[in-house]
């Protein structure tokens, strides 16, 4: 019996401590994640002339590093076009995915990098009016890819405010240039 208990002994001192610990994983039991949502104001050039676009965006915070979310936003200022014929005023709107890399961002100061998978809708309709004029033509709808940069400051554990730059492609910014 002594034998015995002694095998026994030497055997579970022998078995390495890595087999008892937990299995590395590529998602951990630990993983932090979270969620956020908030208003947006962007100014961006609309047909030559700064215009302001109003939306918003939110997400799942995975790992305090990576957001999963989406986005929308509309324009509210008031842009003309003339086409030589007459003259038209644009509405645009979109909304899509979002994907976002916050780096280190439990720093008082810290990066984003994200961008913006989009489909909206751009109208042409008479100045002071709210019907576009032509409506279901194909060349509203619009895909937009909006990758950007933003310097964020944690004001608090719960609010941070964002100052960055986008580049929005649209392929109604590619249909205009040909």
């Amino acid at each position: 019996m002594k034998k015995l208990t002694a095998v026994f002994v030497i055997a579970i001192i022998m078995i390495p401590a890595s087999a008892l610990a937990q299995p590395e994983t590529l998602i951990g039991r630990n993983l932090e994640h979270g969620g956020y949502g908030g208003p947006v104001v962007k100014f961006s050039q609309i047909a030559g002339e700064l215009g302001l676009l109003v939306g918003g965006q939110g997400g799942w915070v995975i790992g305090q590093t990576f957001t999963l979310g989406g986005g929308g936003y509309g324009l509210v200022t008031t842009h003309l076009v003339n086409d030589g014929i007459a003259e038209y005023e644009i509405g645009l709107g979109y909304g899509g995915l979002l994907l976002e890399y916050l780096r280190q961002p439990d720093d008082l100061i810290h990066f984003n990098f994200s961008c913006l998978f989009a489909i909206g809708g751009i109208s042409f309709r008479e100045p002071g009016s709210y019907v576009d004029l032509d409506p279901g033509s194909s060349d509203d709808l619009i895909y937009v890819i909006e990758p950007s940069a933003s310097v964020c400051v944690n004001i608090t554990q719960n609010f941070r405010i964002a100052a960055g730059s986008t580049r929005r492609v649209s392929t109604w910014d590619c249909w205009r240039k040909t």
